[in-house]
């Protein structure tokens, strides 16, 4: 089958059903995603992207695959490493002196990079962290799985953690990947869950939440909503760590930003 050009009346409707799924930001500027992430899509099904949008309306299966390749997983083991180094170093000594059993909620969490990160640093502490629970949601059925899975290739794995990290957390398969040690799994739950919906029946009190680099692809209004249903998740005085891109402010009046050794973070405030 031959390269498909996205027809310009379509993407529009194509941006419309992007937002609508996921509350992801696009526009015409952005056809070029469309060809690029659905064109594996469409070869399969020897469809235009007219039908394609029909389709996927009707067919649950087809929509969770439209979802899983328009959303962004980028993601890595520590990514950007100075949100790891204040939960670390100041977060979570503070929270276990105040609460002992901690639940901490990882809300895009991909392929399962960052929660895992978590648990790893949970169990360094030299603290007891015994019944605290990582909960670990993502909008995509297939990052969840891989999340799930625990299993890495050579190169996930050297994404962020070196030669004496990935023996330390993880063990080497038959199929010669690296899967995530029993230990560092035990406390995780996952569940599939799309940030636009109304979450807050389903996510039980959390301490902690990371909620880092999905907001910039929000409208200014459904990061208001979203923000104003995280803090609803949160104990009172609950932490919520963000991007170092993104703030709230001019966006959330129940956070107050607070400032370790300068990397910052919101605590909740009402």
């Amino acid at each position: 089958m031959s390269a498909l050009p996205m027809p310009p009346q379509d993407v529009p409707a194509w941006c419309q059903y992007i937002l609508q799924l996921s509350g992801v930001v696009l526009d015409a500027n952005k056809s070029y995603l469309f060809e690029s992430r659905l064109s594996p899509i469409l070869h399969r099904l020897g469809c235009g992207y007219a039908e394609l949008l029909a389709r996927s309306k009707l067919e649950p299966k087809l929509q969770a695959e439209v979802i899983d390749v328009m959303t962004t997983h980028e993601t890595s083991f520590f990514r950007d490493s100075t949100p790891f180094t204040l939960l670390r170093q100041f977060l979570l000594p503070q929270l276990l002196s105040s609460h002992g059993k901690l639940r901490i909620w990882s809300a895009a969490c991909s392929t399962g990079q960052e929660p895992y990160s978590i648990s790893f640093i949970l169990h360094d502490s030299q603290q007891d962290v015994s019944g605290c629970q990582i909960l670990a949601t993502d909008i995509s059925a297939h990052a969840l799985a891989v999340a799930q899975a625990a299993e890495y290739s050579d190169f996930e794995i050297h994404r962020g953690l070196d030669p004496h990290a990935v023996h330390r957390y993880f063990e080497k398969t038959p199929q010669q990947h690296w899967r995530v040690r029993p230990p560092y799994q035990k406390d995780l739950s996952f569940k599939q869950l799309n940030l636009i919906e109304d979450f807050r029946s389903v996510v039980p009190p959390q301490h902690l939440v990371f909620c880092r680099n999905v907001a910039i692809y929000f409208s200014l209004e459904t990061r208001r909503i979203l923000y104003d249903r995280l803090a609803d998740c949160l104990l009172p005085g609950g932490i919520l760590v963000i991007s170092s891109t993104e703030s709230l402010v001019g966006i959330s009046e129940r956070f107050i930003q607070e400032d370790h050794q300068g990397v910052k973070y919101y605590r909740k405030i009402r």
